[in-house]
């Protein structure tokens, strides 16, 4: 429907996504996120003051060079057309981190959990890791290493592999849904 492709270029906070990609394993991982952010704070016997956070982002295609760039109405790419040319980035991946911290008798204890995927038609399973190792990704990624920074600055023991629970395989996860 061009008139709702046209709809989302007047989005600031929109990324354009392909809808198999958006309907299958990422949606399946997304929901996943709630059942993990359950079981492995809110419902953690003894656990209080439990607070989650959710970091969620995407890469431009533009990153990597003029060869890889997507936008939709670009030739070949998408079949929207607009006359005046708006320049909307599809991006290339996705990524989600998420850390949870709770109170545990008067220790603070986290646990976190990452996942990315290409934003591509089909239903490749994510790549999942934990946060640290997700940040490290990025940074080769978008910056050839050069630049670190950190998804949780507020509380850095997010990255520690020692937090990481991973979210159950895509496979298995369909088979629940």
């Amino acid at each position: 429907n061009q008139t709702k492709k046209k709809a989302t270029f007047i989005y600031t906070n929109v990324v354009p996504q392909f809808a198999t990609f958006n309907s299958k394993s990422w949606e399946n991982y997304e929901t996943k996120l709630i059942t993990w952010g359950t079981q492995n704070c809110a419902e953690v016997k003894g656990a209080t003051n439990v607070r989650l956070f959710i970091v969620v982002g995407a890469i431009p295609s533009t990153v990597r060079g003029p060869s890889k760039q997507r936008y939709f109405g670009k030739k070949g790419f998408s079949d929207y057309k607009d006359p005046i040319l708006y320049p909307v980035n599809v991006p290339s991946h996705m990524w989600t981190a998420a850390c949870c911290t709770y109170s545990d008798k008067g220790t603070l204890r986290y646990r976190s959990t990452a996942f990315w995927r290409e934003n591509n038609p089909g239903n490749a399973p994510c790549n999942r890791a934990d946060v640290g190792y997700l940040t490290r990704w990025l940074s080769r990624w978008i910056a050839g290493g050069t630049v670190s920074f950190n998804l949780f600055p507020q509380t850095s023991q997010c990255n520690n592999i020692g937090n990481y629970i991973p979210l159950p395989w895509w496979r298995y996860l369909t088979q629940l849904t």
